[in-house]
């Protein structure tokens, strides 16, 4: 068994120290990923943790508290986050999937646009055509952010923008990396 710390984002003290089977020579990631579970199976605190870059593909995170915790870049293509609490969190340039967030608690978190806004802020429709892609869009404060794929790639963001004659609100598209 391997021993393992997480630090506290904002602090970076040793928040916890995960017992995980793992070569030494591991990629960082990976030993992450497994702490991460292994952290949710003991009950440890979540609460602020430094979770970037972790490789939680297909983790069970049912009800985790990962309030303010830092997940960018975190792979968590098919990870079960139901009741999950991700309020202020940061999810900029996470994969998210498949990810289930039914229920999951997305207040203030950030992505890589902005603020989340609203009760359901991802939306994720799929498979679609041949290729299985995926519809994601999410909504910050800075517009409604829209791609089609699997992959990191462009995304399209929709602006609202009004009617010179009437006060109705129509989107623009304008495409972003």
């Amino acid at each position: 068994m391997l021993k393992f710390d997480i630090h506290n984002r904002f602090t970076g003290a040793v928040q916890f120290t995960a017992k995980i089977d793992c070569p030494a020579d591991a990629p960082r990631w990976r030993k992450l990923g497994l702490a991460v579970q292994w952290a949710i199976k003991a009950r440890a605190d979540l609460v602020e943790a430094d979770l970037a870059d972790a490789n939680l593909v297909n983790a069970d995170l049912v009800g985790a508290n990962l309030a303010r915790a830092n997940l960018t870049r975190a792979n968590l293509v098919n990870a079960d986050l139901v009741e999950a609490d991700l309020a202020n969190a940061n999810l900029a340039y996470a994969n998210l999937v498949g990810a289930n967030l039914a229920r999951a608690n997305l207040t203030r978190a950030l992505c890589e646009f902005g603020a989340l806004r609203g009760s359901r802020p991802i939306i994720q429709i799929g498979p679609i055509g041949s290729e299985n892609a995926l519809l994601s869009a999410r909504h910050t404060d800075t517009g409604c952010h829209v791609r089609r794929g699997v992959s990191p790639g462009r995304w399209m963001t929709l602006t609202p923008q009004l009617r010179t004659r009437t006060a109705t609100p129509l989107m623009a598209a304008s495409t972003e990396r």
